[in-house]
C-alpha cells in the first residue's frame, strides 16, 4: 500500500508541474503574440510567421534562442541592456517588468 501511495503521489507531481510548466509556455506566447513581437520575428517551431510584410528580411526566426541566451540576458536585451552585433533591440519593450520575464521564460525554453 505505500509503495502505490508513493507511485500516486510522484506521479500527480509531475503531472502538476507539468501543468505549471504548459501554462507558462501558453502565457509566454500569449505575451509574445499580445505585444506584437511576430510583427518582427517568427518562432517556426511554435507556428508563428512575420505577420508585417514590410519587416526586414533579416528579421530572426526565434525557433532556438534559447540555445544561446538564458532568460536574464534575453530580459535584458529586451530593456536595450545586451546588444546582438553591437546593437541593441531597435523597439522599445512597452510591457510590465513581469510581462517582460514571462516573454524571456517562454523565450529561453525555445532549443
Amino acid at each position: 500500500m505505500k509503495l502505490f501511495f508513493k507511485i500516486t503521489l510522484t506521479l500527480l507531481i509531475l503531472i502538476v508541474f507539468g501543468a505549471a510548466v504548459a501554462l507558462a509556455e501558453h502565457e509566454g506566447l500569449a505575451k509574445y503574440k499580445y505585444f506584437g513581437c511576430a510583427s518582427c520575428h517568427s518562432v517556426k517551431s511554435a507556428g508563428i510567421e512575420i505577420t508585417d510584410p514590410s519587416a526586414k528580411n533579416d528579421s530572426l526566426d526565434l525557433s532556438t534562442v534559447g540555445k544561446d541566451h538564458n532568460k536574464e540576458w534575453l530580459s535584458n536585451y529586451l530593456k536595450k541592456k545586451e546588444e546582438v552585433n553591437g546593437k541593441t533591440h531597435p523597439k522599445v519593450f512597452m510591457g510590465t517588468k513581469e510581462e517582460r520575464e514571462v516573454i524571456s521564460d517562454w523565450l529561453s525554453t525555445l532549443k
